[in-house]
């Protein structure tokens, strides 16, 4: 969200510098592309409740709230 704000605000280049580079070899393509990344590669692995006080596979919330981070990061990569 921060990022869009920067880019409404005319800030292009400064997101594309530091925050989605868009190349992976340059800092991983910027840290939302990293977290995004990692989301991908291990939204089905073992995660904590809200209260961090169970671990297990399959908690409703964190895969609602992965979808929702994976459809804003690919309306944000095509921006």
């Amino acid at each position: 969200m921060y990022a869009e704000v920067l880019l409404k605000n005319g800030k292009s280049d400064y997101v594309a510098k530091n925050l989605w580079t868009g190349n992976d070899n340059d800092n991983h393509g910027g840290p939302i592309k990293y977290d995004l990344d990692y989301v991908v590669d291990n939204w089905s692995g073992p995660t904590c409740d809200l209260w961090e006080e169970i671990r297990v596979n399959d908690l409703f919330w964190n895969r609602i709230t992965t979808r929702k981070a994976l459809l804003a990061g690919a309306a944000f990569a095509k921006a």
